[in-house]
């Protein structure tokens, strides 16, 4: 994550790299015209949406450090690679991942009634999935329950 004066700036950039026409006293444009259409690229609405944008990073900011974004579960012995997994805390990440896997259960040959008991069966079961792997990656060998 960059810090909000680097974003401002880039957003800046950018505006100015595709902008068609510059106001007295800023920064020249250095856009240019659709060349099929001769319209700019930019509508009227984007200046306001780059300022809304600028605003909007003074507030992002990373609210975990870094050793605290995921846990780290051991490889499994029978995996080829033996690389540990590492399951993030984020909440997009996992929406991410459920959204990989849903892509799997849906197939517009099947009847609706069938699709809509699959598509909640897969929902439980992943996350059944990652209920076991945070349990998992929180046992140590004091608090250990596999044997």
């Amino acid at each position: 994550m960059h810090p909000p004066n680097t974003i401002c700036e880039r957003l800046d950039d950018w505006f100015v790299q595709f902008k068609v026409t510059a106001s007295e006293g800023s920064r020249p444009a250095l856009g240019r015209l659709d060349p099929v259409t001769k319209e700019p690229l930019f509508a009227s609405e984007t200046k306001e949406a780059v300022a809304n944008d600028k605003l909007k990073a003074q507030r992002l900011q990373d609210p975990l450090p870094l050793d605290c974004m995921c846990s780290v579960t051991a490889p499994n012995p029978n995996s080829g690679h033996g690389l540990p997994e590492h399951l993030s805390h984020r909440g997009e990440s996992n929406l991410e991942a459920f959204h990989l896997m849903l892509a799997h259960l849906s197939n517009n040959g099947m009847r609706e009634t069938l699709a809509d008991d699959l598509n909640p069966t897969g929902t439980a079961r992943h996350n059944l999935t990652i209920r076991h792997k945070i349990r998992l990656s929180r046992t140590t060998d004091e608090n250990s329950m596999r044997q």
